[in-house]
């Protein structure tokens, strides 16, 4: 007995960690913590495998993951579909993560992410949900974690478009400005620790506008789109794509931008 014991532990649980933060606006180093933190809990001893109980749980270089500055609500995560291709290929035993919601913040995709895990038999643990895929409540802490982070969408969804619509309301921006116009922030808030501009403040830019007048003008007068931006690329007046050109390009006036 004493050498199955002895054996068994030498059987180690081949581990992956997978870490996400979500925007520009966070810290990149939030995934960075969140990897640490396993990291030093598996070193303690401090995370156990329900399905493989009593193995050594080792660490798998090649399957520390994260992604970073990118939404749970999406799919596509480079890193998020290594995961999924690991766990179909049964390249670990055992996937850690911090929170479940740095999977995704989808009930769908984390239900359809447990149904993958048990057919697999791979084990899923997340250190602040304190929760086994392979704890017999798992399925129903997995449907409700995953209830609670769509509602928290839905509200958040919510917030950006009532902070977008007073933005409006107020003459700022929110997010590019067409051609004609400028933005420039007036004012800079704190994330994180460090400042980034905020509340853009739209203002005409009166040669860009000279061109939209002209343009409308030329229209009015019965001129087509083909023939409004020929003559605005035989002149060599810019085009709207000209601030983002290489040295020496010059991005012509097309019917569809006219």
């Amino acid at each position: 007995q004493k050498t199955n014991e002895s054996q068994l532990k030498n059987l180690a649980t081949r581990a992956a960690i997978y870490a996400r933060y979500s925007s520009d606006m966070q810290s990149a180093d939030s995934a960075e913590d969140q990897i640490d933190r396993i990291k030093y809990r598996l070193k303690n001893g401090q995370i156990r495998s329900i399905k493989n109980e009593g193995r050594v749980i080792e660490l798998s270089p090649d399957w520390v993951l994260k992604d970073e500055a990118q939404s749970g609500r999406l799919a596509g995560r480079e890193n998020y579909e290594r995961v999924l291709e690991g766990i179909r290929a049964k390249s670990f035993d055992l996937l850690i993560v911090d929170d479940l919601s740095r999977l995704t913040r989808s009930l769908g995709n984390l239900l359809g992410l447990y149904d993958m895990l048990k057919w697999y038999e791979v084990e899923l643990v997340s250190i602040c949900d304190g929760i086994s895929s392979e704890d017999p409540s798992a399925k129903t802490f997995f449907t409700v974690k995953g209830m609670v982070n769509d509602f928290s969408n839905d509200i958040h969804a919510e917030r950006v478009i009532r902070g977008m619509e007073m933005r409006a309301l107020q003459g700022l921006s929110c997010g590019d400005h067409p051609f004609g116009y400028d933005s420039n922030p007036t004012k800079f808030e704190n994330a994180k620790g460090r400042p980034f501009p905020s509340h853009y403040k739209i203002t005409i830019n009166e040669s860009e506008a000279q061109i939209v007048r002209r343009i409308f003008a030329m229209y009015d007068s019965g001129i087509g789109f083909t023939r409004i931006a020929k003559a605005l690329n035989q002149e060599n007046i810019p085009s709207p794509g000209a601030q983002y050109a290489r040295p020496g390009g010059l991005p012509k006036w097309s019917p569809r931008s006219a």
